[in-house]
């Protein structure tokens, strides 16, 4: 078995030694600096845009020597002077890949540079920044509020509905938002007293009083402030369903039948007014291209001067393939 050579490990523990100053050394040198780089947004859904776009350029804090700050000063000035900061990859990225509209109130981190520039510099950047950011649908719309009154006590009528917010936006893929046409909600009157507020939350609905939940309110609370004053005389009549002129099912088929879910409807006004009506219509209902039954959500036709309980009734259409009696030869 050889010896060991004495002189050779005081050696290399000299030179390890030597080393670990030369690094403590270079680490004492070190100094933080602040950068500005230019923020670039990444994976932001298409559908979805930003409410308040951040500032286009991000500070951060970078440790180096002094020339190694300074060369790196002297490379990013460069790039941003020739606008080559994003193609040398000399910019700070924000993440918005998993951002939703249904994120208010949060913040990403963003992304610092770690490419080959930055490691030839011999700098290193300390903490990445978060920014908060709002995201909301690219395409929106503000529509007005309705606040349909429930449970009000017999003998009692709303007179005036007082809504705040009176509109709200509403921000969704461009098929569904343009689909669309009210915006409600519902309160319940039983135990009103006078002056009384009530939160009421709204749901976005279709021509038809389907409700769509692919859309978003970006504020789907209001407050609602209902008067009541004595209800006007009422009465119940016949509601008329009224088919829309020169519209028919699709080539093929045809309609079966067709009938209110509710056969009356309350009407009030004056009793005038009540004596002269003794029936109601539904709006026209188109039966275009029909294929197949279906239940609609249909608008009633208030006589002049009267008002309406309810200003909708639901149609159920029974439509049927036309049966193909084929003929025999003789």
């Amino acid at each position: 078995m050889r010896a060991p050579n004495l002189g050779l490990a005081v050696a290399s523990l000299l030179l390890s030694v030597s080393f670990w100053v030369y690094i403590q050394s270079q680490e004492a040198l070190r100094v933080p600096q602040t950068f500005d780089l230019p923020l670039q947004i990444y994976g932001l859904n298409p559908d979805y845009s930003i409410l308040r776009s951040p500032e286009k350029e991000v500070s951060v804090i970078a440790n180096g020597t002094p020339e190694q700050l300074a060369k790196f000063k002297e490379l990013l000035e460069d790039s941003k002077a020739q606008k080559k900061s994003v193609a040398r990859g000399l910019v700070a990225v924000l993440d918005l890949s998993s951002a939703t509209p249904d994120d208010l109130n949060q913040v990403y981190p963003v992304l610092l540079p770690r490419n080959e520039l930055v490691r030839q510099a011999g700098i290193r950047f300390v903490d990445a920044p978060e920014i908060p950011v709002v995201v909301v649908f690219q395409r929106r719309r503000e529509l007005l509020v309705q606040i349909e009154p429930v449970d009000v006590s017999e003998g009692w009528a709303v007179s005036a509905m007082k809504i705040e917010p009176s509109s709200v936006w509403v921000g969704g893929p461009r098929f569904e938002l343009n689909q669309v046409t009210t915006l409600k909600g519902i309160v319940a009157l039983k135990d009103h007293r006078p002056g009384r507020t009530y939160p009421v939350t709204i749901k976005a609905y279709d021509k038809d009083g389907a409700e769509i939940k692919t859309v978003k309110l970006e504020d789907p609370s209001v407050i609602a402030t209902p008067t009541l004053s004595v209800a006007p005389p009422e009465k119940s009549v016949i509601i008329e369903v009224e088919l829309m002129s020169g519209t028919r099912p699709a080539p093929g088929y045809r309609l079966v039948s067709y009938a209110a879910k509710d056969a009356a409807a309350l009407v009030r006004g004056s009793t005038t007014v009540l004596g002269k009506t003794q029936s109601i219509k539904t709006a026209p209902i188109n039966l275009s291209n029909l294929k197949s039954s279906e239940k609609r959500m249909v608008a009633l036709v208030a006589p002049t001067g009267a008002t309406l309980a309810v200003t909708k009734v639901e149609i159920e259409l029974v439509v049927e393939k036309i049966p193909v009696i084929s003929g025999s030869n003789p």
